[in-house]
């Protein structure tokens, strides 16, 4: 069984994610099958380059907001992306 710390984690990691999609207008589908590669945390300013459904929006370039920047870092610093739901749970 997992401890208060381990839920807290989880719960706070899905809040992350949750505020990138809301952010980034991404799908779930595109932020659970982003590769390291198409994060640009470093450009000016940051982006993300993806999209799967449809041809206009595949490797579109997507900024991402400042808000939601350090939620980024936190998953790319911990080799998170792509952002695979077992790395939630």
């Amino acid at each position: 069984m997992a401890s208060q710390g381990d839920s807290a984690e989880r719960l706070t990691q899905a809040a992350m994610l949750t505020m990138i999609f809301l952010f980034t207008g991404m799908r779930i589908s595109e932020i659970f099958t982003l590769q390291v590669a198409n994060v640009h945390l470093e450009a000016d300013p940051p982006y993300i380059q993806g999209g799967v459904k449809t041809e206009a929006g595949r490797d579109r370039v997507i900024p991402i907001y400042s808000r939601v920047l350090p939620f980024f870092r936190f998953f790319h610093v911990r080799q998170m992306a792509p952002f695979s739901p077992c790395n939630i749970g």
